[in-house]
């Protein structure tokens, strides 16, 4: 069985970060021991996985074994129900790795079991990690949110007068490209994109892949020169709500405070938006305020071997606000990498 559900996982993990506000799932069709067909969903409105699989494999799904990562769902929503292809094509046996917590898609075992086809859950650890942002998203209506930032050694975030410098090295980089792959989309700042003009996009060995990106601009300054306006899948802005919005932009209003916008609120209308899975590149004052507010799930730490000098820009004004203690530094390349998770 856990060859399978591995199997059927990185079919899942193909599609991660594509397919909200639905989760990534995989599925794979056994017959005689013998893989016959792969599934994925390949996005919202999209067949499911399992009915890929089933039609990939034709008359031979015909008691097949099923495995899929998630617990098929049925309701009838953009796509039919996935119970319904299922007993309709004569499956023998569905074994899935994750209870649907959705009180919607769920009870898809039950309505298997019911039509006398054999269902099983067999867990995997891997698995329930692949669906950790789904569960939170559906539990708190709010998306996992994972905050970036990188520094020296000497806690410096750029060069002298915000000028953008390389901090990290090749394998965070690669890190990060693959971070904002699967991620829903990606939250970054009018600062940040000022000062060094990002792409914002997921780059690969193989391809180059446009993100939905979410921009805090208080006062929309964005400048549509940015290399942005080519890279991005889309753009939104979030603005202060007492500042007329912008007729060029995707413009979204929230409430703003001394800190700034109110990224609770900006939180709030994400996971309203569906996304699961959010990622954040912006800089130290951001940082601070997803860290002290605690509205962040994880903060990854890149830290250099390298200092950049007393007139670099510092990370932190005043007092650093990361606790140390709770941060285990590994190596990546020459780099340091460390996880911070707040459940």
């Amino acid at each position: 069985m856990q060859t399978y559900l591995l199997k059927a996982l990185a079919a899942a993990e193909l599609r991660r970060g594509f397919c909200a506000p639905n989760p990534a799932v995989g599925a794979v069709l056994v017959k005689n021991d013998q893989v016959i067909s792969v599934g994925t969903h390949w996005a919202a409105g999209h067949p499911h996985a399992e009915v890929d699989a089933i039609r990939k494999a034709g008359e031979e799904a015909r008691d097949a074994d099923l495995y899929v990562t998630l617990e098929p769902c049925c309701h009838q929503g953009k796509t039919p129900p996935c119970t319904k292809a299922i007993i309709d094509a004569g499956i023998n046996r569905v074994v899935y790795a994750f209870a649907d917590p959705n009180p919607v898609a769920s009870r898809g075992a039950d309505v298997l079991l019911e039509a006398g086809v054999d269902c099983q859950h067999y867990s995997l650890p891997e698995i329930d990690v692949f669906y950790k942002s789904y569960a939170y998203w559906l539990a708190n209506k709010r998306p996992w949110v994972t905050v970036k930032l990188a520094l020296s050694d000497d806690y410096k975030i750029a060069g002298e007068n915000g000028q953008p410098v390389k901090i990290s090295g090749d394998l965070c980089d690669a890190l990060t490209h693959r971070r904002r792959l699967r991620a829903d989309g990606l939250l970054t700042t009018y600062q940040t994109l000022a000062n060094d003009d990002p792409k914002l996009n997921a780059r690969l060995e193989n391809r180059v892949v446009a993100k939905p990106l979410f921009i805090l601009d208080s006062v929309l300054q964005l400048d549509r020169s940015l290399q942005i306006f080519k890279t991005a899948k889309s753009i939104t802005v979030y603005h202060r709500n007492d500042i007329a919005p912008r007729d060029d932009l995707d413009c979204i209003a929230v409430p703003f405070n001394h800190e700034g916008l109110d990224l609770n609120a900006v939180i709030l209308d994400l996971g309203k938006r569906g996304l699961h899975d959010v990622w954040v590149e912006a800089g130290a004052r951001v940082f601070r305020s997803f860290y002290q507010n605690k509205l962040a799930n994880e903060f990854l730490f890149y830290r250099s071997k390298k200092s950049l000098g007393e007139r670099a820009l510092a990370a932190f004004s005043d007092i650093n606000p990361i606790d140390e203690r709770a941060l285990n530094w590994e190596s990546l390349g020459d780099d340091q990498l460390a996880r911070l998770t707040i459940e």
